[in-house]
């Protein structure tokens, strides 16, 4: 490697992928450690409210168990980000370097989705049952994740249950569409490996056809006719 070709395995490790993929799993990674941070953060505020001079005893019992639901819901979202950390770092040398990795990040986006709207929807259920309020008033910029909502429904038994039901179903949408997404972008990547093997297929059937087909016939004379030489016309 001369002075002129320093920049070149860096090139080479760009066009196979390496450093894309590596790249991205450590994001991911860092995200998912920062997920995990973001669920603790958002714990403590929920206790503070929680434990506030106003609250009252169901209250604050309601917002341990929303606490403690979202402690599991932030620990899912590191899980699913490692996990996918790992699938991309797996992958392997290929002619297409950066959809196979953006097929997966639809599907880690759609999951960590799903895994929010479940969390909101079992710890919003549980926090409307038993202190019978609003789970918007205490998840506060948290409860903007969620799908819209009327808030006045949500303070009852029935209103708890309606919640839980509507967020596990928009979890379930926007992880079917997440997962569409993903595999519209890896039937990219077959029909182009398909296209690149039938390319070079097609070359020596052509010009196997073309060899094997028999030469023209030379012109028959009819019957009582006299044939004549082209150059002296004899």
């Amino acid at each position: 490697m001369s002075a002129l070709t320093f920049l070149y395995p860096v090139l080479d490790a760009l066009q196979e992928g390496r450093i894309i993929r590596k790249s991205i799993a450590l994001g991911l990674r860092i995200g998912g450690g920062l997920l995990a941070l973001g669920g603790l953060i958002g714990v403590v505020a929920i206790l503070k409210q929680a434990f506030s001079a106003s609250a009252g005893t169901e209250l604050t019992l309601g917002a341990l168990l929303l606490s403690l639901v979202v402690l599991a819901g932030a620990a899912c979202l590191a899980q699913i980000s490692f996990y996918r950390a790992i699938h991309i770092s797996g992958l392997g040398d290929s002619s297409f370097t950066v959809i196979p990795i953006v097929s997966i990040l639809f599907r880690w986006l759609g999951e960590l989705y799903a895994a929010v709207l479940v969390t909101l929807g079992i710890g919003g259920c549980l926090f409307v049952w038993v202190s019978n309020t609003d789970p918007l008033w205490i998840l506060g910029s948290l409860g903007r994740v969620a799908p819209s909502f009327s808030p006045g429904a949500t303070s009852s038994f029935v209103g708890g249950l309606s919640w839980l039901v509507y967020c596990l179903a928009a979890a379930f949408v926007s992880l079917v569409m997440a997962y569409f997404l993903a595999e519209g972008a890896l039937v990219l990547v077959d029909i182009a490996e398909n296209i690149r093997l039938l390319a070079p297929a097609k070359a020596p059937k052509a010009a196997a056809a073309a060899a094997s087909a028999p030469a023209p016939a030379a012109p028959v004379a009819p019957a009582g006719a006299v044939l004549l030489c082209h150059h002296c016309g004899g």
